[in-house]
């Protein structure tokens, strides 16, 4: 179920390599060539690090690493990160950063990427409209929010969302 996930982000670091280097005096075009295997890379060590993160937490060795920090500068800071990745002018995406310091004591990491991996779920699946990632202080915990306006998931699938390895309609 992975393959095709590794296999694209592989593909384009060794293709836009390639024009890069038959492309050598055309500059402009090598720094955009640059860009694009930069994302990719990027985008396929998170797919790695998911994979991992994965099989420590089935075979029980995933440690959380909880450490205080601000979440409204991670939560600022994740947020430029995502409005990078949100390209399509069709959609409009709002971060709710409500508190100007919010200091919490918790797994930075793991945090930044359950948000990452939701928003860019929301990115992947709205073509057009809204998304809105936020979070607030409720309940003496802090929730945190990814709202869109995409495909969604049909009634019916809700049950299987967290199954493992589901893929609810093969052409989104």
């Amino acid at each position: 179920n992975m393959s095709h996930d590794i296999r694209t982000p592989m593909n384009a670091i060794i293709g836009f390599t390639t024009l890069a280097v038959s492309n050598i005096d055309d500059k402009e075009r090598v720094r955009d060539y640059l860009g694009k295997i930069l994302s990719s890379s990027n985008h396929l060590l998170s797919l790695i690090n998911d994979i991992l993160d994965m099989s420590k937490l089935e075979a029980g060795f995933l440690q959380l690493n909880p450490e205080e920090f601000d979440l409204s500068q991670a939560f600022e800071e994740t947020a430029i990160t995502l409005r990078l990745k949100c390209t399509s002018s069709k959609v409009k995406l709002t971060a709710h950063n409500p508190y100007r310091k919010c200091m919490v004591n918790l797994d930075k990491n793991r945090l930044i990427q359950v948000l990452l991996n939701f928003m860019t779920n929301a990115i992947k699946y709205t073509p057009e409209g809204d998304i809105t990632m936020g979070y607030e202080y409720e309940n003496n915990g802090i929730k945190i929010y990814v709202k869109d306006t995409g495909i969604g998931i049909s009634e019916k699938n809700l049950p299987r969302v967290f199954h493992r390895f589901e893929k609810f309609d093969t052409f989104a």
